[in-house]
């Protein structure tokens, strides 16, 4: 079968879907190179699981192949937005209208990878042939986990940073409704305060009115008279 040409764009996407799958659902990938007798004594780092995609690719196995794209297409079905949102020129109806599209690129991608390894050697081959294609192979190889481990770092900054900006809001936010509840407790405390001056001066009011009235009645009553007493 005559191998597809791989074009940059497709090799970008084809690593960054991998990638991608490999950060945030590393257990699904464990799972898929266990199928394929490849198996780990302890939890896989990042890398690790990155050498062993890379080498599996490097066999053009095409049952594993098949297998990675199904895994990939079903994550950037789930995946389509946690996906986008680590690209800054994201946008959110522009994504939604193409998972479809994308899973298929997906797809062509990862089948065309196949081409950067050279062709399977053959039975009865040279030795010099051999050699070629085996040198052809590890600098594909080389070239592409160090591609994956660089998009890899990419991500994991990028993850950082969307977390720093929604603790920043969060933290934001939280401020926000403490200056609020600040003032509205201060304006409830000032409109408190108001009520009782009022009450106090209503009080000092009527005292002082009753006060008046009854100085006022004091004066309106007959002087008492005056007895004088005769020597």
């Amino acid at each position: 079968m005559k191998q597809r040409r791989l074009t940059k764009g497709q090799y970008n996407d084809a690593l960054e879907f991998i990638t991608h799958l490999i950060l945030t659902k590393p257990e699904a990938v464990r799972r898929l190179l266990a199928r394929f007798d490849t198996h780990f004594t302890s939890p896989p780092s990042n890398r690790q699981l990155i050498n062993e995609v890379v080498r599996m690719l490097s066999k053009n196995n095409q049952k594993f192949n098949d297998s990675l794209t199904k895994l990939i297409s079903i994550h950037i079905e789930r995946k389509g937005g946690e996906m986008a949102v680590l690209d800054d020129n994201y946008d959110s109806y522009e994504y939604d209208e193409i998972w479809g599209a994308l899973a298929g690129l997906a797809g062509k991608a990862i089948g065309g990878i196949a081409g950067l390894f050279g062709k399977k050697k053959k039975s009865g081959g040279g030795g010099g042939a051999a050699a070629a294609i085996a040198a052809q192979q590890q600098a594909a190889a080389a070239r592409m986990k160090a591609d994956m481990d660089a998009k890899m770092r990419q991500m994991q900054l990028d993850q950082q940073r969307r977390a720093a900006e929604r603790r920043e809001a969060e933290s934001r936010r939280r401020e926000e409704e403490d200056r609020r509840r600040r003032d509205a407790e201060a304006n409830a405390a000032k409109k408190k305060g108001g009520n009782s001056n009022v009450l106090l001066f209503g009080g000092l009011a009527a005292a002082a009115l009753v006060g008046v009235a009854l100085f006022a009645m004091k004066s309106k009553q007959p002087a008492a008279p005056i007895v004088v007493q005769k020597g």
